[in-house]
Formats: structure tokens, C-alpha cells, sequence
């Protein structure tokens, strides 16, 4: 897995983009997240995309109603992604590489068929301390390498890349989205703007991961 650096404050972000909603899958930042698009109205959103600016929201369905998403079914904080890859086969189908570039709040909709085009604005995210930043980054970095999961112990490439990384805010999100599988606490990461309290809630979430 390469090293991503914090490529949010490089990018002139949109102030309007497609959305997709998805049930219990979530976009972080600085992460790598690749999707199939088979609907037709999400194979049309892809093609506006692809002509436009090459970004997609992608939104969460709230728990209560996963099958059906008018715009109060699903969270309006989510994570804004720039289409690094697509291939299109003969049926319409598409398979996509999306790199999360922001959090993004919808502030309003544009469009709502064939789907959803929101207005969006970024979540800035907030400084943190220096000391504390240290202090928790290495603490993240410990519980990491004593998970113990459904997935294994953590290969010694992911902690390597894990050791690269010295930006609470990128190693928050790479840690949220390779160790989080609660689509609440997911969610609740991913509004979250402190990567302070971020990594302080990694640090109460994956506890139990290393017994």
C-alpha cells in the first residue's frame, strides 16, 4: 500500500457533486475504497462525473431504511472521492477506484433524479496540539500492532505503512478504514473533524481488538 499524503489542502475542491448512497460503506480521506457500479442511474452518474470533475460523494443509507434513499434516509456528512481508475465492460457495468480527497457537508441538492447532485461544502479540520498529537499518534500506532481480528494479525506491510505515516490526521483515517467495521463508529469518525479525538475514539473502539 503506498504512502498517501494529505492531498485535501492540495485540491481545489468542487462546490457541488454526485452522490452515490451506499448502505454501511463509508469514504475516508487519504484512502483507497474501489466500487462496482452496476445501477443505471449510478452507471448516469458516472458518465456526468467522468465529463465533469471526476469526483462522487459517496453517502451512507442510515440503518432504519437501507433499501430506500430519499435525502432524510441517508447522512449528510460523508466523504467527497476523486475517480482514480474506471473501466467500463460491454454490459455497462463499471469497476472504480475512488481516493477519498475530503469530508464534506451537503449544505443543498441540485438534483435528485436520476440522482442526486448535492452542493457541498469541506469540514475543515481542527489543529491539534503537538504534544497531544505525538503523544496519541504513538499510542494508535501500539494498539495497531496488537490487533488481533477476524482479518489476522496485522501483516507487517500495513504496519510498515501505518509507521510512515506522522499526520494524525491521514493515520486516523487510514486506521479507521482498515480496522473499523461498525458502520456507526465508522460514521461517527467520519463527521468527526478533531484527528485528536479521532484517534481517541480508535483507541476506545479497537481495545477489544487485541484480546
Amino acid at each position: 500500500m503506498p504512502l498517501l499524503q494529505n492531498i485535501s489542502p492540495l485540491l481545489h475542491l468542487p462546490t457541488e457533486a454526485p452522490l452515490i448512497v451506499l448502505p454501511s460503506t463509508h469514504l475516508f480521506p487519504n484512502t483507497l475504497l474501489p466500487l462496482y457500479i452496476f445501477e443505471p442511474r449510478y452507471q448516469s452518474m458516472l458518465r456526468w462525473s467522468l465529463e465533469n470533475n471526476r469526483v462522487i460523494g459517496l453517502a451512507t443509507a442510515k440503518p432504519e431504511n437501507p433499501a430506500a434513499f430519499p435525502h432524510h434516509h441517508f447522512h449528510h456528512s460523508l466523504g467527497l472521492g476523486l475517480i482514480r481508475a474506471s473501466v467500463t465492460h460491454k454490459d455497462g457495468t463499471s469497476q472504480i477506484m475512488l481516493l477519498g480527497i475530503a469530508r464534506i457537508q451537503i449544505t443543498d441538492f441540485i438534483q435528485e433524479k436520476p440522482f442526486y447532485i448535492a452542493k457541498i461544502s469541506p469540514i475543515p479540520a481542527i489543529s491539534a496540539s503537538p504534544t497531544d498529537a505525538e503523544l496519541l499518534t504513538r499510542e494508535l500506532l501500539t494498539l495497531c500492532s496488537e490487533i488481533r481480528s477476524d482479518l489476522g494479525v496485522v501483516s507487517e506491510n500495513l504496519k510498515s505503512h501505518l509507521a510512515q505515516i506522522d499526520d494524525p490526521n491521514i493515520l486516523s483515517d487510514v486506521v479507521a478504514h482498515a480496522f473499523l467495521r461498525d458502520s456507526s463508529q465508522r460514521q461517527e469518525l467520519l463527521e468527526e473533524p478533531s484527528p485528536t479525538q479521532r484517534i481517541r475514539l480508535l483507541l476506545r473502539y479497537l481495545q477489544p481488538a487485541t484480546t
